[in-house]
């Protein structure tokens, strides 16, 4: 009988995030010996470290007790379908919501150098390969995929506690992603998912900057795009929801080829 890998169980994930995060707070020795480091450096450094910390530890922890672990990479011809139903919500559903319940205070800091290079690059990557390919794929092992794909989009959207729509959208976000990995058992699937809703989301926030009433508060839909408002919201929510019902008709088919390349390999 095969070991489970670790962390598998809720217990094991708090647990051992907590010795992560122990061993990344060490990088703030570098805040008291170079003080004057800007703090987009200094989170970032902390960022990539815990990341660096977790995967070795994973790596270290599972060869320790004889268990193998990877990470698939693969991609699957349905991506493009996939990639489109994220960025299309995330253009006429998330992007407009975020704007009403944020100041243009807010919404500019996001356009920053420093949080785009994070959410294009760095975010995508880390964030996959931990929730989606240690945390969900350790929790397919104990739980029912649910109950998994649940447990893992709800500490994923935790960790974006900046404020309750950022939470609510990551659920979202997290939800789906965690349902496409259930299904391709692909970190490759997720993180290009997972890129495109970040890109979409620059995207729509250098678009308000652009056409927008990026200067006060968002009182009404036009303030989002301007003149434009209607065509760049209306339009793809529209496709949104032909696509969304696409994929929930047509779910079987869509996913088959994949499940028959999983059974065949783990055979």
């Amino acid at each position: 009988m095969s070991k489970n890998p670790f962390p598998s169980s809720f217990i094991e994930v708090i647990l051992f995030s907590s010795i992560i995060v122990a061993l990344s707070a060490s990088v703030f020795i570098i805040k008291i010996l170079f003080p004057e480091l800007p703090k987009e450096i200094m989170f970032t450094t902390t960022y990539i470290s815990y990341f660096i910390f977790f995967v070795i530890s994973y790596y270290t922890v599972n060869k320790l007790n004889k268990v193998k672990v990877s990470f698939n990479f693969r991609l699957y011809k349905n991506i493009l379908f996939l990639m489109s139903i994220v960025g299309l919500y995330q253009i006429s559903v998330r992007i407009p919501i975020y704007f009403f319940f944020n100041t243009s205070e807010i919404v500019k800091e996001s356009l920053s150098f420093s949080f785009i290079i994070s959410a294009i690059l760095l975010a995508p990557i880390i964030e996959e390969i931990i929730f989606r390919g240690v945390i969900l794929k350790g929790f397919l092992f104990k739980y029912s995929p649910k109950i998994a794909i649940v447990l893992s989009a709800l500490m994923f959207a935790l960790m974006h506690f900046t404020s309750l729509i950022s939470i609510i959208s990551a659920l979202i976000l997290g939800l789906f992603i965690g349902y496409v990995y259930y299904k391709t058992k692909s970190v490759g699937m997720t993180i290009l998912l997972h890129t495109i809703n970040n890109i979409t989301g620059v995207l729509g926030l250098f678009l308000n900057n652009k056409f927008g009433n990026s200067n006060s508060e968002i009182v009404s839909i036009i303030d989002i795009y301007g003149n434009y408002s209607i065509y760049i919201i209306g339009v793809p929510l529209v496709v949104f929801v032909f696509l969304l019902f696409k994929l929930i008709k047509k779910n079987k088919e869509i996913f088959k080829t994949n499940e028959q390349k999983i059974i065949i390999k783990n055979h």
